[in-house]
């Protein structure tokens, strides 16, 4: 199998924004998450009507599902990028098992 050539420079470049993106967008999910569960904690702590402590517990679990989120996305991505620069300097062409069949022809 014949070799691909190194990653040019710019191609690089490329891939590291591409990574520091993700970085901040993860940033801003924990950012986010961290809002809604000091929002949540505050409406528990201060108010003690029913629907505010509904309130206040649904806001809690948003910011967890969105820490959850977020890091899902995240990890993903890192995949992607980890499985696209490997193939790129062993020169694999290959397409991923879940791809197949979704080429154009």
């Amino acid at each position: 199998m014949p070799q691909s050539p190194p990653l040019t420079p710019a191609d690089q470049l490329a891939l590291d924004r591409t990574r520091l993106a993700n970085e901040r967008t993860l940033l801003a999910y924990l950012r986010t998450a961290l809002g809604l569960i000091a929002l949540g904690a505050a409406a528990l702590k201060v108010f003690h009507e029913p629907l505010m402590q509904i309130l206040g517990a649904a806001s809690v679990a948003a910011g967890i599902l969105v820490v959850c989120i977020g890091a899902w996305r995240y990890r993903v991505l890192c995949r992607r990028l980890r499985v696209s620069t490997s193939q790129q300097s062993i020169g694999t062409t290959e397409i991923p098992q879940r791809h197949r069949g979704t080429e154009q022809k």
